[in-house]
């Protein structure tokens, strides 16, 4: 199971969570509950006790987030997580920049589906991005403004500031910038991020491919 799999099975697990506190018609919950059964099942082995568990937890009307997230813990060794990458490993990424800022360890490698971290010394932000051709490396320049607005990559309203990167154009020595709004917060952003699609949009705009 992927990360961002994952981060779309909690999203409807919260869900239900949700329509259980708010909705009395069990036919409702009976539809809601079969679509989070359908997401569990889709991703992973039925007959695994962990998965029952699992299953079980969700037949109760009194279950909360907090006792969901627990749950969630038990599931993490069936998800690949975000790998941890050198400071070598990351030069590479981003050979152009000379005096690479490096980032924070992840808090939660299992929702985590892109790297990214700041230098606010110099309003920057690098980006480590998955790819069909592997990991990607971008960097761009962040207003510090910060207004209320949609995310391109997670594609949810929050607190976002316009990212910038300088591409070549196509003539030589022609360069142009690209740019589009990205949350401030990197970690919540994965956290909302249950696919890649916008993602990948994201990465075609600010580094176009010749």
């Amino acid at each position: 199971m992927t990360t961002y799999q994952f981060v779309g099975l909690q999203q409807a697990v919260y869900r239900l969570i949700n329509d259980y506190k708010t909705v009395n018609d069990d036919r409702v919950l009976a539809v809601t509950r079969a679509d989070v059964f359908d997401v569990l099942l889709g991703l992973l082995p039925a007959e695994d006790e962990r998965v029952k568990t699992f299953l079980q937890a969700l037949l109760q009307r009194d279950l909360t987030r907090q006792r969901a997230e627990k749950l969630f813990d038990t599931l993490t060794p069936f998800v690949e997580p975000f790998p941890t990458f050198s400071e070598k490993q990351l030069q590479k990424f981003l050979p152009k920049v000379k005096k690479l800022k490096q980032p924070a360890p992840l808090e939660n490698p299992y929702t985590t589906s892109y790297l990214a971290w700041d230098d606010t010394g110099i309003q920057r932000t690098y980006l480590v991005v998955p790819t069909d051709k592997g990991y990607l490396g971008l960097m761009g320049d962040v207003e510090p403004q910060v207004v209320h607005g949609l995310c391109a990559i997670c594609h949810e309203f929050g607190n976002v500031s316009l990212f910038t990167s300088t591409v070549k154009g196509n003539a030589q020595g022609n360069y142009t910038k690209k740019g589009n709004y990205i949350c401030r917060d990197h970690e919540a952003c994965n956290a909302q991020l249950a696919t890649l699609d916008h993602l990948e949009k994201f990465v075609a705009h600010v580094r176009p491919q010749k």
